[in-house]
């Protein structure tokens, strides 16, 4: 938790200096609802929210460098201690903390498309993660965004067969104002 915390600020603080050219650089602060497609404790974690923030260099090109830290938690909870065939539970997604980088390709002043990866932490665990998304605005200057992102992280947990591991995924939709 700690290395997140640090990150966070050094996020900021890196933000806050770089972020002087205000037409250079946009920031947004998202907030997010999703819905979990696939995990092996999907009864466990089927919905949840979360916030995150999403900066990215604006360039003439049509290809953007971006990067997006979000954290999200779990709504509900059916209460089911999930085991493996040796008896060893399979903890739950509750938590989830992403640190991603990527491009935007723009497609227009109001719509983009995005890629980004990096690494996602559930419960103490570092995973590779990967997020596709669309994103929509909804005047000229930028300050409403919706984005549409699809969540995939690799390897999660073992199948019930305990023979391949099988990946988290989720479907995220979120909603953005811009901070600069």
């Amino acid at each position: 938790m700690k290395k997140i915390s640090i990150l966070f600020f050094l996020s900021f603080v890196t933000l806050h200096v770089v972020a002087q050219k205000q037409d250079k650089i946009s920031g947004y602060f998202l907030f997010d609802y999703n819905t979990t497609l696939y995990d092996r404790t999907l009864g466990n974690n089927p919905s949840g929210v979360g916030i995150g923030v999403q900066t990215m260099i604006n360039t003439k090109s049509i290809f953007n460098p971006l990067i997006e830290i979000n954290a999200q938690g779990a709504l509900e909870d059916d209460d089911v201690f999930r085991l493996t065939k040796n008896g060893e539970g399979v903890p739950d997604a509750r938590g989830i903390i992403n640190v991603f980088a990527g491009s935007v390709f723009r497609i227009s002043n109001h719509f983009n498309f995005s890629l980004d990866m990096g690494p996602s932490f559930i419960n103490s665990n570092t995973y590779f993660g990967i997020k596709p998304s669309c994103n929509f605005y909804f005047s000229k200057k930028k300050r409403i965004t919706a984005q549409v992102s699809y969540l995939n992280i690799f390897n999660r947990a073992l199948n019930y067969e305990e023979t391949k591991k099988i990946d988290f995924g989720s479907l995220n939709l979120s909603l953005g104002i811009k901070l600069f």
